[in-house]
């Protein structure tokens, strides 16, 4: 018995549309409604290249409640307790150009004894991002 791997990551977010275009546009990852739910704006799932689930995205509205929590999650922003999600990435040039054409503010990091660049970023949400390359 062990963990092996994380499986996702959920974010809380009174920013729908501008979740779903961060991740499915400038990420280039596939976005869709999550099981069960038509409308991604209430509710989406957010894939990795090899069609693992890695972001549940979820609403925050009036009456919604997850495992009998009752926090007002409208006005929590940022990571919280938890300083950053990583992603292994591909294509260091390519997302480095597309998140500074979008205006992002961008922070990099070089490791060079581990072969490892980095980005970091916030997306909508104010969650922190960061994007390994290796």
């Amino acid at each position: 018995m062990g963990i092996d791997a994380i499986d996702h990551v959920n974010i809380r977010s009174s920013l729908m549309d501008e979740t779903i275009a961060f991740y499915g546009t400038l990420l280039g990852l596939t976005v869709k409604a999550s099981p069960g739910e038509e409308d991604p704006r209430v509710s989406a799932w957010v894939y990795a290249p090899d069609g693992r689930p890695v972001i549940h995205i979820n609403s925050v509205r009036p009456g919604a409640d997850f495992l009998g929590e009752t926090r007002d999650w409208s006005t929590v922003t940022g990571t919280g307790r938890i300083h950053h999600v990583a992603f292994e990435c591909s294509g260091y040039d390519e997302m480095r150009a597309r998140l500074s054409d979008a205006g992002l503010t961008l922070r990099y990091s070089d490791v060079p004894q581990i072969s490892l660049r980095q980005i970091f970023a916030h997306d909508p949400n104010g969650v922190l991002l960061e994007l390994n390359f290796r």
